[in-house]
């Protein structure tokens, strides 16, 4: 079974050449490839090299790995550590120069960011589009979904909206817009420290907007190769006003989320995330709001994906006498990753 030992050493800086491609890459079946390491995320690799562009490396088929830049290594433990890599006594092993010595095994290590990057390397993210016309009733529907996640050594940060729109001859359009913002402090263990900023309107259940700011604490439940999970426990206040009244109610809820995501990196690409979130409000006590959302996307061809989204969202104790206490759908898009 492979082992990785880490070895610690103090007084270390990052190196000035993290631009130069430097680094030792060795896979199975494989000879040495020099280039420069991008980012371990999700089971793969991403290297850049000068003969072959980027390239993408299954991490279970590396067998050693070497560079001289300082990176940040996640262990599925949940532990964060900075430090080099240099490779092992032998092949399936490396060396980590850190500040302490540890013993664990290779695949433990689920993630490796540079420390040295530029802001644009570290974004990555989706858009989706989907447009539908029938010859029935006039209809048109157009669902369109983008989100732009950043990582960098001690912060983080999401950008998600989505926007659902139907028109059809002899009935009222339906309009389902929301969008967010999230800032992440990235602590040392498993847990984190988010804020968030989120806008949600809804004519199908009489909803004009509902804005909401908050934030809580963050625990990352699993992390893999194939696999991540977490949840989040924290308070929002809101301010909302539905077509049922002309008031704008502001309110303060506990809040606890769900998140899960599995991924499948070998053709052909399957990535799947879910999330369940519960409010439960202090102001209007005995009201509870639950905002399920999920996403699949299939790659067809290179970047380019098939996907499905589905949302509910419930209201125990909606504004208004005829205002709806649930909405949910169903579309299907094509999708661009970057």
């Amino acid at each position: 079974m492979p082992l990785l030992v880490f070895l610690l050493a103090s007084g270390l800086r990052p190196s000035e050449a993290l631009g130069q491609k430097t680094d030792t890459l060795r896979v199975q079946n494989g000879g040495k490839i020099i280039g420069e390491i991008k980012e371990l995320d999700r089971g793969q690799l991403r290297y850049s090299t000068d003969a072959m562009s980027t390239v993408y490396a299954d991490w279970e088929k590396v067998v050693s790995l070497q560079s001289d830049k300082f990176f940040e290594f996640e262990l599925n433990s949940g532990a964060r550590v900075f430090g080099r890599i240099a490779a092992g006594p032998e092949d399936g092993t490396a060396t980590l120069v850190i500040t302490d010595t540890v013993v664990v095994q290779l695949k433990q290590i689920v993630s490796i960011v540079p420390i040295r990057q530029t802001f644009w390397s570290r974004l990555d993210g989706y858009v989706d589009l989907g447009f539908d016309i029938l010859r029935a009733n006039n209809t048109r529907k157009l669902n369109t979904a983008t989100e732009v996640n950043y990582r960098g050594t001690k912060w983080a940060g999401k950008i998600s909206a989505s926007s659902y729109m139907q028109r059809q001859d002899s009935t009222n359009d339906v309009k389902r817009n929301s969008a967010s913002l999230v800032g992440t402090r990235v602590l040392p263990g498993r847990w984190d420290i988010q804020a968030f900023m989120t806008f949600d309107q809804n004519n199908e259940i009489e909803l004009d907007y509902r804005v909401q700011t908050g934030g809580g604490a963050a625990y990352r439940l699993l992390h893999t190769h194939r696999n991540f999970a977490s949840i989040l426990a924290g308070g929002a206040w809101s301010a909302e006003r539905y077509t049922t009244s002309p008031d704008v109610t502001n309110s303060f809820e506990l809040l606890g989320r769900l998140s899960y995501q599995a991924y499948r990196f070998h053709t052909p690409k399957l990535d799947v995330s879910t999330g369940l979130t519960t409010y439960a409000s202090l102001t209007d006590f005995g009201r509870v709001r639950f905002s399920f959302d999920g996403r699949a996307s299939y790659e067809v061809i290179k970047d380019f994906t098939v996907g499905l989204r589905v949302w509910d969202d419930f209201d125990s104790r909606p504004p208004g006498s005829d205002t709806s206490s649930n909405d949910y759908g169903a579309t299907f898009s094509l999708g661009y990753k970057f």
